[in-house]
């Protein structure tokens, strides 16, 4: 499956809102670094896996394509106040 991404024109500013509808939109959502094809960490990798080998249906969303998700490498830590990632929804 392709990444998820923020609706187009979204902004840094508008991170939060953007994250939120991800997260309500989808019944699972992971937050990593890369995309489940090319993990750019080893824990996302390693989240990935578990998810797979459990059979969890889940969307991925790039928190390093600031082209794409402005504002969502430090807005996913706001939302969450965790400061990691990846994140599960």
């Amino acid at each position: 499956k392709p990444n998820l991404q923020f609706r187009e024109g979204a902004t840094a500013e508008g991170a939060a809102g953007e994250i939120r509808a991800l997260v309500e939109g989808h019944p699972v959502v992971l937050f990593i670094k890369g995309t489940r094809q090319a993990p750019q960490c080893g824990f996302s990798d390693a989240t990935i896996a578990l998810f797979q080998q459990l059979q969890v249906d889940f969307e991925c969303v790039d928190c390093l394509d600031e082209e794409l998700n402005p504002g969502l490498r430090e807005g996913i830590k706001a939302y969450s106040q965790w400061p990691t990632i990846p994140q599960a929804y």
